[in-house]
């Protein structure tokens, strides 16, 4: 049984502070926001984000548990159908798909031109590549983005690649590779957080108005066609006027 959300410690206050509620969820469809503080789960007091966890766990798929939580100071009860547990991956297009895309924070650009903001790209359709040097898969897509950016480039395609790595590394690494699309480096992982990237490659595809309209992730060799396809459907819908 799965609630859906990421909790964290919080030593201000009584309960386990809701670090994320993702989009889609049990708990998103029963009102629960992020700073919400859970207090009890069917009865249980819990103080931890274990004891959240052993709660759920002895339930089952279809039931309807009452939450007990506190916001802005004040106690309140939701009830949340509990479903089955979603992968990684199927979390990460839950949140992300048909949402506007997060904002990227504190990222150093290593190479090539890498806007300040995902607002700045308004009006291009976006690649959006989480990548690593280690990864065998990432280098093999490597140059196949690099390919798209300069076939799209002119229409109006930006790929941008992005790497908790060191950035000597990540540099010698884009240097050694050609890559000829922007590339900057996560410093402290908050944008490959908020983006939910749990394995690499995870590619995000965005369109003109900022909305992610498909995610990738790991790599396909079988899916080249079904990219191409897909960016230039992208690059022929028209710029949003506001």
């Amino acid at each position: 049984p799965w609630l859906g959300i990421a909790m964290e410690a919080d030593p201000q206050a009584t309960g386990v502070r809701v670090a994320h509620v993702v989009r889609g969820s049990p708990a998103d469809k029963a009102g629960l926001r992020e700073g919400d503080h859970v207090l009890r789960v069917a009865g249980t007091t819990v103080a931890r984000g274990s004891d959240v966890v052993h709660a759920v766990g002895g339930l089952a798929v279809g039931d309807a548990v009452e939450l007990a939580f506190s916001r802005a100071g004040k106690e309140q009860t939701a009830r949340v159908t509990l479903a089955p547990f979603a992968s990684q991956d199927d979390m990460m297009r839950m949140d992300l798909v048909g949402a506007f895309a997060p904002s990227w924070k504190d990222v150093a650009v290593v190479s090539g031109s890498f806007p300040a903001s995902i607002g700045a790209m308004r009006g291009r359709v976006v690649l959006l590549d989480f990548w690593a040097t280690w990864c065998a898969p990432c280098r093999v897509a490597i140059p196949k983005l690099d390919a798209m950016q300069a076939r799209y480039g002119a229409q109006g395609l930006s790929v941008l690649g992005v790497s908790t790595e060191e950035t000597p590394d990540v540099a010698a690494f884009a240097q050694r590779m050609a890559m000829r699309y922007g590339v900057a480096v996560d410093k402290h992982g908050q944008t490959t957080r908020s983006y939910g990237v749990g394995s690499l490659p995870t590619l995000v595809i965005i369109d003109k108005r900022g909305v992610v309209r498909d995610v990738a992730i790991g790599f396909d060799p079988g899916a080249d066609a079904r990219l191409d396809a897909t960016v230039r459907s992208l690059l022929a819908e028209p710029a949003p006027t506001n």
